[in-house]
């Protein structure tokens, strides 16, 4: 059964209808998933998909094994971060002198020496927990460890921790295993490690690597296998890669006064990681059915496989481009495979900011939160070497995703923005600003538009984590500034930034508007102290007023921000159409792990002989915000005017176990003054006492608990409240018993007759003891409504309804996965079905998967004569009769030639004989598919029930072929289904034995359904998805043109819808790009021109003749002419450079020979003259003279 959780009041996330992309409302963040499949094994969602976290990419992100920013969602991990000494160090947080346990204690001198921290890299004693985190399947989180390995969750996760590789008692300092156990409510089990582990060496250089520090470490724990509720077995396989080596990148400027002047020293503190076998996920396995996950040398995902008993079904590629300087990879498109071409369909197509690009990961561009920035310094270090940190919008979103295509042909674009607090800080990451969704033909489907605004100030309601985040802090005698964060920019949910207020407009105008809890509602607490030597005094500092030190770490609330406190929805014209309103409660906080950071704070200039030390605490503790009333109104409107309101609410109580809330209660009072109230109890609550060990299947609630299948609902109690007198309305009570492979609810009861008064009721109560439970059942006031019986794998094998007595049974094929046979009114013991689809039920015959009734296979004899040829079922059914039954037997034959028969065969008890009673239907009907059925009243003394096939020879003989068979009782109605496991049905017949098939493509996309006959009933057909490019243009400029003249430009355009792709919107615009960088260039250089360039040339000219004037022509790589007159003493004039011939003559006609000189040509005599070979460049002055011969 379902648990109760609590109502959804943290909405911070919303879906959009195509179920790929989300966006986290509290931080602007979004969430695209793509979805690859999602597989059910033992009841297991295990759903495959790679995710991708849109805030901006940071100059030191690692690329993952799906691209830079992408992850795989498939395996699972609890990692660490590891402060100071790795936990488990002899001097670490719970290692063998349990050094956290002072954290615990008032500070001594001893502690206050040991446990300063002043390089950041190493301590004497480690007072610093680690941090863990989880991820797998839907479940995420984070852990510490107390001083003895025990590991206390921060929030309700509906997770229990069973064990530790750390813990002192039992973990692997006492001979346990290097393993971690996680339960759910469900009672599933989660195992990490166990050989699946990676080890991490990290060198903490120190200043210029002068005293590096080198731990060596697990680093990450691996889901090796989930063990079930049911004891069913999943198991996760790794492979190692090629070792991964990387650099950490971090600058200190530190300033400190000598000689009484300020100096400063800047240096660096990287730290250098190297993983010499990191694992990647190989395989998921479970019965017949496995996933395996293949990589490149990257490595990169570039395949993931599915398959069923080896049998391939679906194959998906991954692929990637790369982009520079600092070469990463993005994930491009992700590709579906035909199983039998190797064709392969477009799934998702991914695009990017290509426009900035990410620079190298030692880059000093970056702002305080690490992403990359203009910042135009020598140094990363805010104000040292004119370094700059602030944030830049443009280079933020380097490389960020802008679109996605999924292969139905929808399109989503996002459109980003700087993060904002308050009026106008600018803060690190993006937030989305609009996500626009496009369909076939690019076709706007919705417009959704994100607004940050506090309505009531008109600015950003952002609030910042880390303030400006910028990292300093003084440790005695010196000031230390950071390049990167030291402590933390974001608190323990990832945030840096989270909005009170967001309103999502959509295209028509109309909103919704939601307010959040955030960091003013619930800060994270600093706690600090000053500790004096001299004294041994300790004086409780305000960390707020302390701005030396870095007030870290803090007791974090992140957990009780991003809370919705109200939700808005507004119409088109603006008007409220309704609000819920939600307040919240504080649960009380369970386990405690003491964190503690020292720092010295002696030898500042006023407080020079004192020596003092700075202790800054945090408690990690488990704690949840528990929604406590929920208020709605609803406003009406006539012709968009007010016409009244409704309002109603709904207040929640909880309980808790084990650190965990449960809602105990939720009360509504209704418009007559009525309260309704519905109560819940669980397992724990309905146990008057709880065994700690030894619990059994015997003692099921004690064992669920033990398990911690805590969340089942046990006893459900609906009552109304009327003039003061409580009145119960309703009652469920769910009972657990020892069934299967372990505890199932087996039975479930319900209220005889409403409006009993609730004090007459008798509460359900279980009391262990001597190995097994008493239950206190109020049977006068509760009746069974059904019973429920389990196979050995968990299944349920048949339901009986109580008031009808009607039992529904189950028959389970696939390694017991998929259920075959549903039956009404019969017991599982009473039928039998096979459709022939799993080998081993019959002795001697061939399965044969070229021919089939429905399904894939069917059974076959083969006869190469006239004599019979039988084969027996290997199922026998046992039966217990009272009185005799009629029982119905069928099957579908296909026969070449021979008559074909089915046989059921009736035993006794006792019997020793081949048979007591027999019966038989026979067809001679050959070559076609024929339905054979027949009832028979079975004698009260039969105690097993058996099917015969029989082929009965014939000259030359021939074969039968059967497929289906039925056995049941005459009175019951029986349903089969054939699977192709992890594709989908592939048969099934209905209570009369009619068939449907279902045929599949080699892409497992339904195609064909036929009817009993064989013959086509619908038809199913793929249009391949083809993307067209767009239109570009770019224009060339024409190559190898001379010296003084001027190339044309010619654009080269590429129409759009000139290339296509079934890949992706980029394989076409790809192609196009690639036309136009092979074409474009030499299209201008075959097509374009060079035009000479026009350049001024002056003339310098002397004219003694006393004619009134000459003309000059030029021709040649152009032509040009021009006048003067007598005496001009100089002309300027524009030609176009080259080579040209220069004629002068006289204006009119004249004879009288004159002296030509023109600069650079020999003297020329004539009434008018040509000079040849006259070179015009730029920058020429050219004189020319003229005078009497």
């Amino acid at each position: 059964m379902n648990s109760v959780a609590s109502p959804s009041a943290n909405a911070a996330s919303a879906l959009n209808s195509s179920q790929n992309y989300k966006v986290n409302l509290y931080s602007g963040q979004l969430q695209y998933e793509a979805a690859i499949t999602k597989l059910k094994f033992a009841g297991i969602d295990i759903p495959i998909s790679v995710s991708y976290k849109a805030s901006g990419v940071k100059v030191q992100e690692l690329q993952s094994i799906t691209g830079t920013s992408w992850k795989l969602n498939a395996g699972g991990l609890i990692g660490r971060y590891v402060q100071g000494l790795p936990d488990e160090h002899a001097n670490g947080y719970c290692g063998a002198n349990r050094i956290g346990g002072n954290n615990y204690v008032a500070a001594t001198t001893t502690y206050a020496v040991n446990a300063i921290n002043n390089d950041n890299t190493k301590t004497t004693w480690d007072t610093e927990p680690d941090q863990f985190f989880f991820s797998f399947l839907n479940f995420s989180g984070i852990f510490m460890l107390d001083p003895d390995g025990r590991p206390v969750l921060k929030s309700s996760y509906g997770l229990k921790i069973i064990y530790s590789p750390f813990d002192r008692t039992t973990g692997r300092a006492a001979g346990g295993q290097e393993q971690w156990i996680i339960k759910d409510r469900q009672g599933n089990s989660y195992y990490f490690g166990s050989g699946a582990t990676e080890t991490s060496v990290v060198t903490n250089k120190g200043q210029n690597a002068v005293n590096a520090f080198t731990k060596t470490f697990i680093s990450g724990w691996y889901l090796s296998k989930i063990i079930t509720t049911d004891n069913q077995i999943i198991n996760f396989s790794y492979q190692s890669t090629s070792g991964q080596s990387y650099t950490n990148y971090l600058n200190v400027v530190m300033y400190y006064v000598e000689n009484n002047q300020t100096k400063s020293k800047a240096y660096n503190e990287d730290s250098d990681v190297s993983i010499s076998a990191p694992l990647s996920l190989k395989s998921i396995t479970y019965s017949i059915f496995e996933v395996n996950f293949n990589f490149d040398n990257s490595p990169a995902l570039y395949e993931i496989e599915l398959k069923q008993k080896g049998k391939t079904e679906y194959i998906y590629h991954f692929n990637y481009t790369g982009f520079f300087p600092s070469y990463r990879l993005l994930l491009s498109s992700i590709e579906r495979q035909d199983i039998v071409t190797t064709e392969r369909h477009y799934m998702y197509g991914f695009t990017y900011n290509s426009q900035v690009s990410l620079p190298e990961r030692n880059s000093i561009q970056t702002d305080y939160w690490g992403y990359y920035n203009s910042n135009p310094g020598t140094s990363n270090v805010e104000g040292y070497g004119g370094s700059n940190k602030s944030p830049d919008p443009v280079r933020t979103q380097a490389n960020i995703l802008l679109s996605a295509t999924n292969e139905f042909g929808g399109t989503d674009k996002f459109t980003y923005e700087q993060n904002v607090v308050g009026q106008s800080q600018v803060v690190g990451g993006v937030r989305i600003k609009n996500v626009t969704s496009y369909g076939e033909n690019n076709a706007v489907v919705s417009s959704q538009t994100y607004d940050y605004t506090d309505p009531s100030t008109g600015y950003s309601s952002g609030q910042s984590f880390n303030g400006s985040g910028l990292e300093w802090f003084y440790a005695a005698p010196a000031m230390y500034y950071f390049s990167e964060s030291i402590t933390a920019v974001a608190d323990l949910a990832g945030l840096s930034v989270g909005y009170s207020w967001v309103k999502v407009t959509n295209a028509d105008g109309s909103a919704s508007r939601y307010h959040y809890t955030n960091y003013s509602d619930y800060p994270d607490v600093g706690n600090e102290t000053r500790y004096n030597i001299n004294d041994h005094s300790s004086t409780t500092i305000d960390p707020i007023s302390d701005i030396y030190s870095p007030n870290f770490p803090k007791t974090s609330f992140s957990f009780a921000r991003g809370q919705i406190l109200s939700k808005e929805e507004i119409n088109a014209d603006q008007k409220t159409v309704s609000e819920v309103t939600n307040t919240y409660s504080m649960s009380a906080a369970t386990g405690d792990v003491v964190w503690k950071k020292v720092y010295p704070w002696s030898g500042i200039p006023f407080l020079p002989s004192v020596q003092l030390y700075a202790i800054h605490r945090s408690d990690f503790q488990q704690q949840d915000l528990l929604l406590t009333s929920q208020t709605q109104t609803n406003n009406f409107f006539i012709n968009q005017t007010a016409n009244g309101s409704s309002t109603t609410g709904i207040t929640y109580t909880y309980t808790s176990y084990n650190g965990e809330s449960f809602i105990s209660s939720e009360t509504k009072t209704l418009s007559n003054g009525n309260v309704e109230k519905t109560v819940y109890r669980y397992p724990f609550s309905v146990l008057t006492t709880i065994p700690s060990v030894g619990v059994t299947t015997s003692s099921p609630l004690s064992f669920m608990v033990q398990n911690n299948r805590i969340g089942d609902i046990v006893e459900t109690t609906k009552t109304i409240t009327k003039a003061g007198i409580e009145y119960l309305t309703s009652a469920v009570l769910n009972r657990y018993t020892a069934a299967g492979p372990g505890v199932k609810l087996t039975a479930t009861y319900r209220l005889r007759n409403q409006g009993i008064l609730k004090s007459n009721y008798i509460f359900y109560t279980v009391t262990p003891g001597g190995g097994s439970e008493t239950e206190t059942i109020d049977n006068t006031n509760l009746e069974p409504v059904q019973v429920i019986d389990y196979d050995a794998w968990g299944n349920p094998l048949s339901t009986k309804n109580a008031f009808s007595n009607i039992q529904t049974s189950n028959l389970y094929g696939y390694d017991k996965n998929y259920t075959v046979a549903k039956v009404v009114n019969a017991k599982p013991n009473e039928i039998f079905y096979d459709g022939m689809e799993e080998a081993g039920s019959w002795a001697g015959v061939t399965y044969d998967n070229t021919f089939s009734h429905s399904g894939q296979y069917s059974a076959k004899i083969v006869n190469t004569g006239s004599n019979e040829i039988y084969q027996h079922s290997n199922i026998t059914l046992s039966v217990a009769l009272a009185v005799p039954k009629k029982f119905k037997y069928s099957g579908w034959v296909y026969s070449t030639q021979p008559s074909a028969e089915i046989f059921l065969f009736m035993k006794r008890a006792g019997e020793t004989g081949y048979y007591s009673y027999v019966d038989n239907v026979i067809t001679t009907v050959t070559n076609k598919w024929v339905y054979l059925e027949k009832t028979f009243l079975v004698p009260a003394d039969v105690t097993q029930l058996n099917l015969r096939v029989d082929n009965n020879g014939a000259p030359g003989g021939g074969t039968v072929w059967f497929d289906d068979l039925r056995l049941y009782p005459a009175d019951a109605l029986m349903s089969t289904y054939n699977y192709e496991p992890l594709v989908g049905l592939t048969g099934s017949g209905d209570e009369k034995g009619q068939t449907v098939s279902y045929e599949y493509d080699n892409y497992r996309r339904l195609v064909v359904e036929r009817d009993l006959n064989g013959f086509i009933t619908k038809t199913y057909t793929y249009h391949k998805r083809i993307f067209s490019n767009a239109a570009i243009s770019q224009t060339y400029e024409k190559q190898g043109c001379p010296v003084n003249t001027t190339p044309s430009q010619i654009p080269y355009n590429v129409a759009a819808n000139a290339y296509t792709s079934t890949l992706s919107q980029q394989d076409a615009d790809d192609k196009a790009a690639a036309d136009q960088k092979s074409n474009g260039q030499n299209n201008a250089n075959v097509n374009g021109t060079c035009t000479p360039v026009s350049v001024p040339v002056s003339f310098n000219l002397v004219n003694h003749t006393g004619l009134s004037g000459y003309v000059v022509t030029f021709s040649g790589s152009g032509y040009t002419s021009f006048s003067f007159n007598a005496n001009s003493t100089m002309k300027t004039v524009s030609v176009n450079s080259g080579t040209y011939s220069v004629s002068v003559a006289p204006v009119g006609s004249y004879t009288v020979q004159r002296v030509f000189d023109l600069t650079g040509k020999a003297a020329q005599y004539g009434p008018g003259t040509t000079f040849t070979n006259v070179i015009i460049s730029p920058g020429n002055i050219l004189t020319l003279s003229i005078t009497p011969y």
